[in-house]
């Protein structure tokens, strides 16, 4: 089967089932502000990565610009958690497996700054320190998908607030 036709039985299936493709015309060339994530929890410097993160998929998936000031939207994101958790221990008393979690709070706001969309996502991610895998490596991966995620939930609320206008 071609491409094509792949393509189109993808979004029939995807139709069907309740999901809704995010068309990345989404946005019309509008500006948008992404202040640095707010981030009052004792693990510092994430606020960085995920607002790097999250300009980053706002401009490769959507039609934005980056602004620094006067946008016509603004993305406000806040960690509200961060956690880790050793939940399986080694014969030693070490970690054979850890846990980092981290729930994330955004909103979009138009340029009068009423809210247009809004939303909390929280996830974990099991690490494996016998894999040099660590809490800090867990919560860059979790930051950069929860990015993806909030990215695709502002498309869909420019989209349902484009219907509207």
């Amino acid at each position: 089967m071609s491409t094509g036709p792949r393509i189109l039985l993808f979004l029939a299936l995807a139709g069907g089932c309740g999901y809704r493709v995010v068309d990345p015309a989404v946005g019309g060339g509008r500006s948008i502000a992404v202040p640095t994530a707010v981030n009052d929890t004792r693990w510092r410097g994430l606020e960085a990565t995920l607002t790097d993160f999250l300009r980053r998929d706002l401009q490769r998936q959507l039609d934005l610009s980056l602004t620094g000031s006067s946008a016509d939207l603004q993305l406000l994101a806040e960690i509200r958690e961060v956690g880790r958790q050793a939940p399986v221990r080694s014969d030693s008393g070490g970690a054979a497996l850890g846990a980092s979690t981290v729930q994330v709070h955004w909103r979009l706001l138009d340029a009068a700054g009423q809210e247009l969309a809004s939303g909390t996502s929280q996830r974990t991610l099991e690490f494996r320190p016998d894999q040099r895998e660590n809490p800090y490596s867990a919560l860059t991966e979790l930051l950069d998908a929860m990015a993806e995620h909030v990215v695709i939930e502002v498309g869909s609320g420019l989209s349902a607030w484009a219907e509207q206008s």
